[in-house]
């Protein structure tokens, strides 16, 4: 048994933390269930950081660069990336989109060195062009567009694109080296996999991509693209552009009480406490956000921001509750609105506060409905805004990495629920009607594609696709499976004399209540007996 089945997961993950990585190690899927089966962030690291060896899981923190790679294959926010943040990444392109009349590129490393006249070597990143900075404005191409330089292009995620997009891009370069030779190749396939994923979501909703992917095979190619700046500009540059910004929408008083506004609620929310990311309290933020038209933006921005600070589960201190106003305000109200802007509104921390003081609390207890908390990680409030701002679905269905269709077999499934216990979002819940109906309800919206549910159903009675309904999942909507009747009731009074006289296979049982009569056992035991030949039949006709 490899040491992640131990539930050794949570050390070794936590010993990632570092200012290149933020983990919080409660969100692994490994460390929710330690039969899970999640372990893209060792599949796509591209220094071996983090790896699978012979005895499970393997870290070694020295050798992380911060590329952020696994950050963006992560699907529960348990590893974000900080060399750049997300807010920093977002700040730069957004002022190189206006100071480059909607046009921005970014590069990674290797394609800086290479630009730079340096050379990498197969194995090491050591060779790095003097003006490289992660996260800032460097330079600029040949036809004029801000470069935005990335430690490797794994590290920008559909947030980013499809949310530059939504604000008005009109081309965005993605540009690298050669990455088959490069010692980040794993990241350059995640890349690949991101602008397909990116334009497959523009798509579902009728908007043409305005990605585009370069390679650069030779440093002569290179030097003729990337015109570089010395290191003392590069900062200049990011500023220069962000004072642009800033000048361009100095005009706009009609959202500044909207800014305010989301700024004092997230300020209030900094006091929550307690680890628990109640997905369904986010998401009502969300609908909140976006539910009223064009019109109106400082009530809706206020009122989601104030949403989501009252939404008692999203804690994780004042940067967390900051960042998520910023993700649930609506992209087509605040697209007049800089980034830099929105930056200025998260609070920084004291220099004495620890790092561990903004993170979520280590061990998470149970909530009042047996199910683990919940959350919901700030990249996908950020896409789900943007995509909801680019308008109505041109398709039915979506083919997604980011979110999941999860279906239940009701006949196979034995009725036990035990998927919305471990559900990192809360998009699995339960539900029980006055009728005596009861199931579970399932919001793709929510869905991160982790597979938990599927992988730990005791009964294979789960399965996670791909295929999103495009009507579903902007709309969030809830599917509910309801489920048949559980031939033994844990909670009942009579659940451990149940439960025996099944076991021994008798009709009567000594008990002191006298609550089991022998008729109420046959009649259990009868249909416990049915429906486990029923699975049996499925599982026969479902065998290769």
């Amino acid at each position: 048994m490899t040491n992640y089945r131990h539930g050794q997961m949570i050390n070794l993950i936590d010993e990632m933390n570092s200012p290149l990585l933020a983990v919080e190690p409660q969100r692994c899927v490994l460390v929710r269930h330690r039969n899970g089966e999640c372990l893209r962030c060792a599949a796509v690291c591209t220094t071996g950081a983090i790896s699978l060896g012979e005895e499970g899981i393997v870290v070694s923190p020295e050798k992380c660069i911060g590329c952020g790679t696994c950050a963006s294959a992560c699907p529960t926010g348990c590893l974000t990336a900080a060399n750049p943040t997300d807010e920093e990444l977002f700040g730069a392109v957004e002022a190189a989109l206006a100071a480059g009349g909607g046009r921005v590129a970014i590069a990674c490393e290797r394609a800086f060195a290479m630009a730079s006249g340096n050379r990498m070597k197969r194995d090491s990143c050591d060779a790095t062009a003097p003006s490289f900075v992660p996260g800032k404005i460097a330079g600029a191409t040949s036809d004029g567009r801000p470069l935005v330089g990335v430690v490797c292009l794994g590290r920008v995620d559909e947030s980013l694109l499809v949310e530059a997009t939504a604000r008005g891009a009109r081309s965005i370069q993605l540009i690298s080296g050669p990455c088959e030779s490069c010692p980040h190749r794993c990241g350059g396939a995640l890349s690949d996999e991101i602008i397909v994923s990116a334009e497959t979501l523009l798509a579902a909703l009728g908007t043409p991509s305005p990605i585009d992917r370069i390679r650069l095979q030779h440093a002569s190619d290179t030097r003729e693209i990337l015109r570089l700046r010395p290191t003392a500009s590069a900062q200049d540059d990011t500023n220069a552009a962000n004072a642009a910004t800033m000048a361009d929408v100095s005009g706009d008083t009609g959202c500044s009480d909207r800014a305010s506004s989301a700024a004092a609620a997230m300020a209030n929310a900094s006091g929550i406490s307690g680890g628990a990311h109640q997905a369904s309290s986010a998401a009502n933020a969300t609908a909140t956000a976006d539910a009223s038209g064009d019109t109106g933006c400082p009530d809706r921005a206020s009122s989601a921001a104030a949403a989501m600070a009252n939404a008692s589960g999203i804690s994780g201190g004042a940067h967390q509750a900051s960042s998520a106003a910023s993700a649930i305000s609506p992209v087509g109200c605040r697209a007049e609105r800089g980034l830099s802007e929105r930056l200025s509104t998260t609070r920084k921390p004291a220099p004495e506060e620890s790092q561990a003081d903004s993170r979520e609390p280590r061990f998470a207890h149970v909530q009042h409905d047996g199910t683990l908390p919940h959350f919901v990680p700030e990249r996908r409030l950020r896409l789900f805004n943007s995509l909801k701002a680019l308008g109505t679905p041109a398709a039915p269905t979506v083919t997604t990495r980011l979110w999941g269709q999860v279906t239940i077999d009701t006949e196979l499934c034995r009725s036990c629920r035990m998927c919305t216990v471990f559900c990192p979002t809360g998009a699995l819940t339960r539900f029980d009607a006055a009728n005596d109906a009861f199931g579970v309800e399932h919001r793709s919206a929510l869905c991160m594609q982790c597979h938990l549910c599927e992988t730990i159903c005791p009964e294979q009675a789960i399965t996670v696709a791909e295929e999103v309904s495009a009507d579903e999942f902007l709309s969030g909507k809830k599917f509910r499976f309801t489920m048949q009747p559980i031939g033994w009731n844990p909670g009942a009074e009579d659940s451990i004399a149940s439960r025996m006289a099944r076991f021994i296979k008798v009709d009567n049982l000594q008990e002191p209540q006298a609550k089991v009569k022998s008729f109420d056992t046959a009649a259990r035991r009868e249909y416990a007996q049915a429906r486990e030949a029923r699975r049996r039949e499925i599982r026969e006709q479902h065998r290769p």
